[in-house]
């Protein structure tokens, strides 16, 4: 319980970087590619509960078994998926009916979308398109499909060789895409599902690796840590290959999860942080739309005026919304489990 409450600590902090990432539109150019940041960890995160999960139990070891965690999990996001794609279904309509894009070619963004395939389409037509975000569970629910590769690599390479290789082979790929297509870099470097996989499945290998190590005090490797990953993001920001960031960010979770000092769990079991880890799934999906929707609201009542109170409008109703829907989805289950039980 304690590992999860400050995995849910981490979840707070990334929602949080995602969030504030999105309201640079309110500042263009303000603040450095938080945004980037928290989709890293969320993949780090997701492998590592599986690993966590289910590498002991008689699970995920073939496709089938991975397939069928995969569909559970888009089956569940699903209702929500489709309720923030509707409102940015608005300006996809508006593009088509202005002639900026063909029948053809409206019909197969809906398409993709609505089957989680966008991030496969190396076009930001696709996979920036509706709500914008969605890319990720794109690439996540392939991620869930690799659980049984990553579970059987561990099983015979070790969790410390297979850290060792993934990272290998993503500085291998981003050397090769930015000598060979730079031309496709924020595709094949940021959204595509095979890459991404590499992030879950290094988390997945660390938590595996966490069921047989004991917690120690890492309070002085995580102010370390934290310290050069800050000055990194704020001095260096994109001038840094992703992967570089990965290590820093795999190391950063380790020393979270498996610490017992106090800094750790002052800030990582902060209550705050761990509602928003809660409540991050309803709030990376709502909060795009939140944004849009608003901004357009606020330029035509006070056009360029009063940004800050703009800014922080936005992200009230971010989180107005995000609670007002999750409370919506308790409410849903609870009837559920009434029903379930007559």
């Amino acid at each position: 319980m304690q590992k999860m409450k400050c995995i849910q600590g981490i979840r707070g902090v990334a929602i949080s970087l995602i969030v504030l990432w999105h309201l640079n539109s309110v500042f263009p150019n303000c603040l450095p590619a938080f945004g980037d940041r928290g989709v890293e960890f969320f993949f780090l995160l997701s492998g590592l509960l599986i690993g966590m999960k289910y590498y002991d139990l008689d699970r995920m070891k073939n496709i089938g078994q991975t397939l069928k965690y995969a569909v559970e999990k888009g089956r569940k996001t699903y209702p929500l998926y489709c309720l923030t794609i509707i409102p940015m279904l608005l300006f996809l309509l508006k593009n088509w009916k202005a002639h900026e894009i063909g029948t053809a070619k409206f019909a197969s963004i809906i398409g993709t979308n609505l089957l989680y395939l966008q991030s496969w389409i190396p076009s930001e037509d696709y996979y920036w398109a509706l709500n914008g975000v969605t890319w990720f569970l794109s690439d996540l629910l392939f991620c869930y499909l690799t659980i049984f590769i990553f579970f059987w690599i561990i099983r015979r390479m070790g969790s410390k060789s297979t850290l060792v290789m993934l990272f290998l082979i993503e500085f291998a790929w981003e050397f090769l895409v930015l000598n060979c297509f730079q031309n496709q870099t924020a595709f094949l470097t940021y959204i595509f599902p095979i890459y991404r996989a590499l992030d879950f499945g290094i988390g997945v290998s660390l938590g595996v690796l966490s069921k047989c190590k004991e917690k120690k005090n890492f309070d002085g490797m995580l102010v370390l840590l934290l310290a050069v990953y800050v000055i990194m993001m704020i001095v260096f920001n994109k001038k840094v290959t992703y992967s570089i960031y990965h290590i820093i960010e795999a190391l950063l979770v380790w020393t979270i999860v498996m610490g017992s000092g106090s800094i750790s769990k002052y800030i990582f079991e902060n209550p705050l942080l761990v509602k928003l880890g809660n409540t991050s799934e309803v709030i990376f999906l709502t909060h795009l739309p939140v944004i849009t929707y608003m901004r357009i609201v606020w330029d035509k009542v006070f056009g360029d005026q009063y940004r800050i109170v703009e800014w922080l409008v936005i992200l009230l109703c971010i989180f107005i919304t995000a609670y007002g829907v999750s409370y919506i989805q308790k409410m849903i289950q609870v009837k559920k489990q009434c029903k379930s039980s007559i």
